[in-house]
């Protein structure tokens, strides 16, 4: 059966997501991590793709990306497509991240499980943008990795602490759609930290990531933010 064509278009927002294959690690250790973020910065250099929100999980990634120009395509076809099938100049052109991925650890063959999920944000959904960061950000609770007591700010790989503080903010991280949704004004640094302190506080209402309010992620992941942030508003 032939693959379902990709929605492109300018100015598109996608929520994009892949695993591992057979859910494998595709982060070994923290520079791995670090240079995925250098070789998604490359991505958005080549194509101008402006992301804003990622996190980083341990076989898998989410990104919430906008393309000026109708390329999401053949940008992901050169920044992470689900396997590099030869190391000749003309396919490391368009598999950079498994060739990088496969190259430091020597090992060869499929990085991911297939092609990577990418589904269009409603443009007429006001406060998607919102919901949908707070559900990226918030997969490390989800998994376990940010517990009780611990703040959200303090996970490393994801571009949560970048809406609270400008220091160290990559270039092609755009986090004014987000904060405008939250506050709708202009951002400006109270609106930064008036986001920040909105998901802190709320996240540890979760108190049990087995809840099923949160088992429904897997199956429809914006169905499920839209009740946390009800159950969280309530």
């Amino acid at each position: 059966m032939a693959r379902k064509a990709r929605v492109e278009f300018a100015g598109a927002v996608y929520h994009v997501m892949d695993r591992g294959d057979r859910r494998e690690a595709i982060f070994r250790d923290d520079v791995d991590r670090e240079r995925f973020l250098v070789t998604l910065g490359e991505a958005c250099g080549r194509t101008g793709w402006r992301v804003h929100a990622f996190v980083l999980m341990g076989n898998h990634y989410h990104l919430m990306l906008e393309t000026p120009q109708p390329n999401l395509v053949a940008g992901m076809r050169w920044f992470a497509p689900a396997c590099a099938r030869a190391l000749s100049r003309k396919a490391s052109a368009q598999t950079t991240w498994t060739i990088r991925f496969n190259r430091r650890h020597r090992v060869s063959g499929h990085l991911f499980q297939g092609r990577n999920k990418a589904a269009v944000v409603d443009p007429e959904e006001r406060s998607y943008a919102a919901v949908l960061s707070d559900y990226i950000h918030l997969n490390p609770v989800r998994a376990r990795m940010v517990g009780p007591g611990q703040r959200l700010f303090d996970y490393r790989w994801s571009s949560y602490p970048f809406y609270a503080a400008t220091r160290g903010r990559p270039g092609w991280f755009e986090p004014r759609t987000v904060l405008v949704n939250w506050v709708s004004r202009t951002v400006r640094l109270d609106g930064e930290r008036t986001r920040n302190g909105c998901v802190e506080e709320r996240w540890p209402t979760w108190k049990r990531p087995n809840d099923r309010r949160w088992l429904s992620c897997a199956g429809d992941g914006v169905l499920a933010v839209k009740v946390f942030v009800n159950a969280c508003c309530a």
